[in-house]
């Protein structure tokens, strides 16, 4: 009977340690929403309007997240897009990976989208444990300045 409860502290103490071991580690389950603006050459409908307007879950897409542009690490959004980001380090910065084109963009080819950061975040600005980033309108395409 001595022997059964000299094992049950052990047994209590195996089943919390792996959850003790994962407590200083500060992830956090965050979802990342897109919007971008119009960049069509007519006037918008309402209805257009309304839809660029509106955050669209970032979902199934390959990021670069750098942690204090110091660690670097791929990451990819699930079909809601959440991810698991890491809030230890106090800078962000966030980029689309190149060798997997984003298929939200209105052309997922144009190599200048992958090239700079699309959002730079203090872990202490995640509102919400959501993430929106504004994309631009396409690089890649000559514009004459006459967007309405």
């Amino acid at each position: 009977m001595k022997l059964y409860l000299l094992l049950i502290p052990f047994f209590v103490a195996s089943c919390f340690f792996p959850l003790l071991k994962f407590q200083d580690k500060p992830f956090v389950k965050v979802q990342f929403f897109y919007r971008y603006p119009y960049c069509g050459g007519v006037k918008p409908t309402e209805e257009m309007l309304e839809w660029y307007s509106r955050e669209h879950p970032l979902s199934n897409t390959y990021l670069i997240i750098s942690y204090d542009n110091r660690k670097i690490t791929k990451v990819t959004t699930d079909s809601e897009g959440y991810v698991m980001l890491d809030t230890a380090f106090n800078l962000i910065t966030i980029m689309l990976d190149s060798i997997h084109l984003c298929s939200h963009l209105p052309d997922p080819s144009c190599k200048k989208y992958y090239q700079s950061p699309i959002s730079v975040v203090d872990h202490k600005e995640i509102r919400n444990l959501k993430i929106t980033l504004q994309f631009r309108c396409n690089p890649c395409e000559p514009f004459n300045g006459k967007r309405p």
